[in-house]
Order: structure tokens, then C-alpha cells, then sequence
């Protein structure tokens, strides 16, 4: 009866300790979220967070309450980073415009250059004589590439690269007649 009873007081004992630690149990409480949803003009933007792409737009945002930054990219538009902080609850968030890519090209088919160059490669042909030639070539390659390098700069603005060309005119304006003078030289020796 001993046993008995020391086994009974065993188990109440034990279940009161299931009782209290099952009483004491935290209760988890559920982190606060925020929903919102990310649209873009034109729809379709590929979205990326932290480099991992997350969906396409119009896309449902849910998470805790923080500042997210997201990146969204289509084709033929320039990307976008954007901050968009979510509350806690129903969001809305401002209509992403992603601005398209403008790309200029000016493709002529008479530039002054080339008029130039072409014009001395019919003006070759014209002439019989070895120094005519080299004098027609040198001038029209010489101003042929200033005009071109000139429209580049042109077409460039003031900026370093407009810098460069610059050099690289004055660099033709003296290499150009220097070099033809020593070719002629040479051939009016040999």
C-alpha cells in the first residue's frame, strides 16, 4: 500500500508539473506585418532584393515593418532603386514610372569628312604622277579626319571626351602634312 500510495503522489505530482509548465507557455506573439503592393508603369518590371529576383510587377509585398530597397528592371528602360517603407497593415505605395532608355544615333550619309575623303579618293585616280597623288591623299585625309574628329566634338559637348578629340585634331593637323613631307621627300631622292 506504501508503494501505492507513493506511486499515486508520484503521478499527481508529475501532472501538476505538466499543468503549470503547459500554463507558464509563452505565447507567441505574431511579428507585425505590412502589406503593400509594388506597381510600375509599364507593368511587367522585373524586381529584384538584395540581387535575388523576387517576381514582376504588379507584385504583393508582405514582410515586417522596415524600408525595403528594391531595383526594377525592364527592357528599354532604365533601372530604378527605390525605398519603400512598409508599415504595419495595408500599404499603398506610389506607382513606380520607369523612365525609358533614349539612345541618338545620327547615322548621315554625306558628313563633311567623308565628302572630303571621298572626294581625294576620286582625285587619285585622276592623277598620273606619284607626288600629285601623295599631295591630294595627305590634304584629304588630313582635313577628312579633322572634320570628322571636329563633328565628334561637336556631337560630344565639352566634357573630357571632347578634351581627347581635340588632342587627337591637333595631332592630325601636325602628323598628316609631316609624314606626307618625308614620303615625298623620299621619293624625290630615290
Amino acid at each position: 500500500m506504501k508503494k501505492l500510495f507513493q506511486y499515486l503522489v508520484f503521478m499527481v505530482f508529475c501532472v501538476s508539473l505538466l499543468s503549470v509548465t503547459a500554463s507558464c507557455k509563452k505565447e507567441k506573439k505574431e511579428a507585425p506585418r505590412g502589406v503593400g503592393e509594388l506597381v510600375s508603369n509599364p507593368a511587367g518590371a522585373d524586381i529584384y532584393y538584395n540581387g535575388k529576383k523576387i517576381g514582376v510587377t504588379p507584385k504583393e509585398i508582405k514582410g515586417v515593418p522596415k524600408k525595403y530597397a528594391f531595383k526594377l528592371s525592364h527592357k528599354g528602360f532604365k533601372d530604378e532603386f527605390v525605398i519603400l517603407d512598409l508599415k504595419d497593415g495595408k500599404n499603398t505605395f506610389p506607382k513606380i514610372d520607369l523612365t525609358p532608355m533614349v539612345s541618338s544615333c545620327l547615322v548621315t550619309t554625306s558628313p563633311a569628312g567623308v565628302n572630303v575623303i571621298i572626294t581625294a579618293l576620286v582625285g587619285n585616280f585622276r592623277f598620273n604622277y606619284v607626288l600629285n597623288r601623295m599631295q591630294v591623299g595627305a590634304t584629304a585625309d588630313t582635313m577628312g579626319a579633322i572634320l570628322v574628329l571636329i563633328g565628334l566634338v561637336i556631337k560630344a559637348g565639352f566634357n573630357m571626351i571632347s578634351l581627347k578629340l581635340f588632342v587627337m585634331i591637333v595631332f592630325f593637323s601636325v602628323a598628316g602634312p609631316v609624314c606626307s613631307h618625308f614620303l615625298a621627300r623620299t621619293e624625290t631622292i630615290t
